[in-house]
């Protein structure tokens, strides 16, 4: 079954992730509680501006036709004056909230985004504004399935303007088949940047050595 933004809104806190804590806003996703809205784990959640439009369009035709999950959170038109920040946090945000699962479940079950704007910077820059989020833009499958491997990147940036049709397919196919290495290398450096992120006193939404969302801090 394929799920829309219609079905699934945008639950969004007042202020992005990196700006909830600052302000005093404790997200309740963050605490690993359900909205009342089901979860689906492997959804995958599309986002782009005007520079990614016409192929995030073309992506929800792929996805329809490998019989994959995906929630398409905007743009829903193409607007020339929408800016990427606003689609890329509400995608980050919904990966973020759903992604409080133990690491040995396997990539397929998990949450993932792909977001599209004209050169792929813009959208990774404000989506790794909020923590949980590894985002990383690929430009060839072999990018792809690195940021995968070394980084378990759980959002994906492509570029509207560089990337044609049949190199974005691979692009995504060779994503959502790579799982994370899980190397003690990889691994470390990952926990570093979960670790880095943690709000003092709070949970970081970490998936590996550092805390986890309804457990303890280590």
């Amino acid at each position: 079954m394929i799920y829309l933004g219609s079905d699934h809104p945008v639950e969004r806190s007042p202020f992005p992730w990196s700006t909830s804590t600052r302000h005093g806003v404790a997200p309740a996703c963050r605490q690993g509680r359900s909205t009342g809205q089901a979860r689906f784990l492997h959804m995958i959640y599309l986002g782009s501006d005007h520079g990614g439009f016409q192929l995030k369009e073309k992506v929800k035709k792929w996805l329809k036709e490998w019989n994959m999950e995906f929630a398409d959170l905007g743009a829903k038109t193409l607007d020339s004056n929408d800016d990427y920040p606003e689609f890329a946090f509400a995608v980050a945000e919904k990966v973020a909230a759903e992604s409080n699962s133990p690491e040995s479940k396997s990539w397929k079950d998990e949450p993932k985004g792909v977001l599209l704007c004209r050169s792929a910077a813009g959208m990774v820059i404000a989506a790794n504004k909020v923590p949980g989020i590894r985002a990383a833009a690929a430009f060839d499958e072999k990018s792809a399935q690195h940021s995968r491997e070394h980084n378990n990147a759980n959002v994906l940036a492509i570029s509207g303007d560089w990337t044609d049709e049949s190199t974005a397919q691979k692009i995504i196919k060779a994503w959502l088949a790579t799982e994370f290495s899980k190397e003690a290398r990889h691994r470390r450096r990952v926990d570093q940047i979960a670790i880095y992120e943690t709000p003092v006193g709070g949970c970081c939404g970490g998936d590996g050595a550092g805390c986890k969302c309804g457990g303890d801090n280590d």
